[in-house]
């Protein structure tokens, strides 16, 4: 594959000197068109002038009709004017609607819910559905391998009665346009996910404006491999400048067997990268399996994220996830009590020997230099107090024991002795000092979010609704949704 953004600059160079382009059409990954994009408005506007004569529009809420006539209209300076259309319907071909699916369970997984939404959308308008026509018994019909991953947002969007827009072609009004002419110096761009080359919109734009391909395949045949490694050469070399650090090839190789071609993800891991090696030069491969995990894989960590977030809605859609996934609500249960018992911890640390460890947007290298020897302090001290715990509760039984016994019981009781039984050490079973510091900086940063007493609560809630859960005669996946919802809003 070409080096998508070297392809931009060779059509900004043509611009240059023969003219830009009234119409450019960009589509293909979202961050590589994104990107493109910037490109081509720092080329045709001043960036000082940008939040004047830039005007960002979308399909859902902008139709052909104010495009057309906001491309026809002159700017407030006699300057370049560029109108951002993004529009994933108009290059679109029916045939291929069922695109929009693959990208709607892609965007849940990314935690991207309007982008799904619109995916959704605009694959039942284009196969004219409506939400009348979904219910759960049908909708594998409709929506195929997909129908289990969409089902959530589908009743979500169906009890908010969502109307599904029309499907409307508007390739026809475009080219029109584009015969006609804008008003000097106004230039249109075009951003869309999906672009079906044998459209003869497609074809006019290749013909009369630019055109700049962001598609990225995810095959495993060879072709598409050394397409995906080649994008992905873009955003790290991208990140090497700007952070003036070296990601060798394994690292890289790591983070694609991990992340796919999911290029947002690349780019916002190869940040948290760098702030983890801090002062180190280069980024190994044993950096990126230290930080970088499978999230789209792992809907525990991604419905614990969004409980400590208090993100209700994100939590409720990766609850169903897990219900679909066979996971039982005990199980479901247990993970989310582990997360709140070590926050209680981490609250703990922090306000006792990790005292001014950790501030609200800190660096990382900062966290890591404050740190010191405060975790195992603090775990020394919470054993400690565990064991003092322990052996206080014992001798009270032992104590309560001996207060029932008679006179004869204690006349016997003088004649053999009893054996005194030593209190077992405890061990605590989330030590911090054995975390990984940049866990440990990223659960400083969720801990902060409560007070003691929130987290407190939420552990009778969770003890509470365990104890529920294994009873007879109740609903286990209504309670675990009411535990969800009333953690949230702690």
């Amino acid at each position: 594959m070409k080096d998508v953004l070297t392809q931009v600059d060779g059509l900004l160079e043509k611009g240059r000197k023969d003219g830009f382009d009234g119409v450019w059409l960009i589509f293909g990954d979202e961050l590589l068109v994104e990107k493109a994009c910037k490109k081509v408005l720092d080329a045709i506007v001043k960036k000082e002038k940008q939040s004047l004569n830039c005007q960002f529009m979308d399909a859902e809420n902008h139709g052909i009709g104010i495009v057309l006539e906001n491309l026809n209209t002159y700017g407030l300076f006699p300057e370049a004017k560029v109108v951002v259309w993004h529009n994933d319907k108009l290059l679109a071909s029916v045939v291929n609607a069922e695109d929009f699916l693959e990208k709607a369970v892609g965007a849940l997984e990314e935690n991207k819910r309007e982008k799904a939404r619109g995916f959704l959308l605009t694959f039942m308008g284009m196969k004219k559905l409506s939400f009348e026509n979904l219910d759960p018994e049908n909708l594998e019909e409709y929506l195929g391998d997909f129908s289990s991953e969409l089902k959530p947002l589908v009743a979500e969007l169906k009890a908010k009665g969502v109307r599904v827009p029309p499907y409307v072609d508007d390739s026809k009004l475009l080219m029109q346009a584009m015969d006609k002419g804008f008003a000097p110096e106004n230039h249109l761009v075009v951003t869309t996910v999906v672009a079906d080359k044998r459209k003869r919109l497609y074809k006019h734009i290749e013909s009369n404006g630019a055109v700049v391909d962001c598609t990225v395949k995810s095959g495993q045949s060879a072709a598409d491999k050394r397409g995906l490694e080649e994008s992905a050469a873009q955003i790290v070399s991208q990140f090497e400048k700007a952070w003036s650090k070296k990601v060798d090839s394994k690292a890289v190789t790591a983070l694609l067997e991990l992340l796919g071609a999911d290029f947002r993800a690349l780019e916002s891991n190869l940040a948290k990268l760098g702030v983890y090696v801090g002062e180190r030069p280069a980024i190994t491969a044993r950096d990126v399996q230290s930080i970088v995990s499978r999230t789209r894989k792992d809907p525990v960590y991604l419905l614990t994220d969004a409980l400590t977030s208090r993100k209700p809605d994100k939590a409720l859609v990766f609850l169903d996830f897990l219900f679909d996934d066979g996971f039982h609500e005990l199980a479901v249960a247990a993970a989310t009590i582990n997360q709140f018992r070590r926050l209680v911890v981490i609250k703990s640390f922090l306000e006792g020997p990790g005292k001014g460890v950790y501030a609200p947007g800190m660096r990382y290298d900062d966290f890591q230099k404050r740190l010191g020897n405060a975790p195992a302090a603090f775990d020394a001290q919470l054993n400690e107090t565990l064991l003092q715990w322990s052996q206080a509760w014992s001798q009270e039984e032992d104590e309560e024991e001996t207060g029932e016994q008679d006179d004869a019981d204690e006349t016997e009781k003088q004649e053999i002795p009893a054996q005194k039984v030593k209190a077992k050490k405890p061990v605590a079973d989330i030590g911090i000092s054995k975390m990984n510091s940049y866990v440990l900086y990223l659960a400083c940063g969720k801990a902060q979010n409560f007070s003691m007493n929130q987290l407190n609560k939420a552990l009778w809630l969770l003890r509470d609704a365990d104890k529920a859960i294994k009873s007879t005669g109740q609903n286990p996946r209504l309670l675990t949704e009411t535990l969800v919802l009333s953690l949230c809003s702690l």
